[in-house]
């Protein structure tokens, strides 16, 4: 018989235009110490929601636990910093609010949810269809 076990992986995202390529974004998963890059927010953060769903599956097919992967303490500083000076949007404002040119980051939680069958590798889902989007007012 068997069965599946799920279990649901909380990350935090700090996306930020690039500083050193123009019209470039990146997007650093604080839990797992991702960083990736992409055209867009939207973009970039696919591509963590991408990275980070590759780690977890990978430590948990290893069975190394993914939160020793934490970013250094003061990337978690500085998102605590942003997070006093945020206005929280919905996800689906992402796109306009960064046309309007109003915020320079957007901290994003994400949710992933890792389901284990016990006859298979483990599947992961992976969505930021529940994520709650902040940004920084400038």
């Amino acid at each position: 018989m068997s069965y599946h076990q799920s279990q649901l992986f909380n990350a935090w995202v700090v996306l930020r235009p690039a500083e050193d390529v123009r019209g470039q974004w990146v997007a650093h998963c604080l839990d797992l110490d991702a960083v990736t890059q992409g055209d867009s927010p939207s973009h970039a953060l696919n591509m963590a929601i991408e990275a980070s769903s590759m780690i977890l599956l990978d430590d948990i097919e290893r069975g190394v636990n993914p939160v020793l992967r934490r970013a250094p303490e003061q990337f978690w500083s500085d998102m605590e910093n942003l997070l006093q000076q945020s206005t929280q949007i919905e996800a689906s404002q992402l796109h306009e609010s960064v046309a309007s040119g109003r915020f320079g980051a957007f901290i994003v939680q994400m949710f992933l949810n890792v389901q284990k069958h016990t006859q298979s590798i483990p599947l992961l889902l992976a969505g930021p269809s529940t994520a709650d989007a902040l940004q920084q007012a400038h």
